[in-house]
């Protein structure tokens, strides 16, 4: 990381390189796993597997020049080392209740790595973050028709998240912290319906509640229940797709797809650290045609966010712990985009 002079050719400042940081890590894991699946029955079985995985990092953070804390060099201690080790389990029973539907009902686990920060000065923050972890426990159902055509898939979880990483901003540089506990609860469904040889009808809708469980005292939270950013309470999505004939040698397949994202936010409420700032949901519309021809080869005539809407994708305040009247940059989804693609598959 630098910062230079931009006003000196050189991007010095008096001479000398206004600061300088290099952060070098290396990062090796071994894992080891297995799974399998054991038959009760016809109808009833029961997959279970097991991964142990074990990393070690090994970083030597260097920040020098004339803004480097009091010297011109300060170093961690050479080889500085994070490891953690780890097992994951997934425990999976199904029952089938004909040929194209199931119930199922899966409990799995996983985790991530933590690893070093970047440290300005001393007492700025953690050097190191811990891996954090997660439960989830998922029932659900996939049924087809006997007619094949129709399908449906449903599902309720419930995720247990441990010692969540999240971005802190410590004097002017973003970490990585652990800063308590969250639960994400949702339900989701999808269909798909031919209608006849020509229309097929598709889509899909969730429900999340996702919010901390826990005080999160390294982004200025002291109770729980403040929501988790950018976690739609509801999203949904409807696809339409009108297959023709052109004559005996051409086809093709028209579609429009309808998205809606819900409103979600950015920041905490009650954070100081990371304010809370509300993006609105919006909903866009695609178009798409696509035309097939001899010889492998395929057009794909497409328009993306038809009405050109402005949807507010995410946001950071980071910025706003020093300065709350500061602006709030904002992502934006795509604008309209109409494209050609052509394809061709070799024989």
């Amino acid at each position: 990381m630098d910062l230079l002079d931009a006003s000196s050719p050189g991007g010095t400042l008096f001479g000398v390189i206004p600061f300088n940081s290099v952060l070098p890590s290396t990062y090796r894991e071994l894992a080891a796993y297995a799974d399998g699946t054991v038959y009760f029955t016809e109808r009833l079985d029961l997959g279970l597997g097991a991964r142990y995985s074990q990393n070690r990092q090994t970083y030597d953070e260097t920040v020098y020049g004339l803004f480097a804390t009091g010297s011109s060099a300060v170093s961690t201690p050479p080889v500085a080392t994070s490891s953690q080790s780890v097992t994951t389990y997934l425990i999976n029973p199904r029952f089938r209740i004909t040929n194209g539907s199931i119930l199922y009902a899966r409990i799995a686990s996983g985790f991530r790595p933590g690893g070093p920060n970047f440290v300005l000065a001393p007492g700025l923050g953690n050097p190191t973050f811990s891996a954090d972890t997660l439960w989830n426990y998922e029932l659900g159902g996939k049924f087809t028709s006997q007619d094949k055509r129709a399908s449906l898939a449903a599902d309720v979880f419930d995720i247990q998240w441990k010692n969540i990483q999240l971005t802190v901003n410590n004097g002017g540089v973003n970490q990585l912290e652990n800063a308590g506990n969250a639960r994400v609860r949702g339900a989701e469904v999808s269909f798909n319906y031919r209608t006849g040889p020509a229309l097929t009808l598709g889509g899909s809708m969730a429900y999340t509640d996702a919010h901390l469980t826990t005080a999160a005292p390294v982004i200025g939270i002291k109770s729980p229940g403040a929501r988790l950013p950018l976690s739609p309470k509801f999203n949904f999505s409807l696809l339409a797709t009108y297959n023709f004939n052109i004559n005996a040698d051409y086809r093709g397949a028209f579609t429009i797809t309808d998205r809606y994202l819900g409103d979600r936010t950015a920041g905490y409420a009650g954070s100081l650290v990371s304010p809370l700032y509300r993006l609105d949901g919006y909903n866009t519309v695609d178009l798409g045609l696509t035309l097939y021809a001899p010889h492998g080869l395929e057009m794909d005539l497409f328009a993306k966010n038809l009405f050109d809407v402005a949807g507010e994708v995410s946001a950071s305040t980071l910025a706003n712990e020093y300065n709350p009247a500061a602006p709030v940059p904002v992502q934006i989804s795509l604008p309209r985009t109409v494209g050609l693609t052509l394809k061709i598959k070799l024989p």
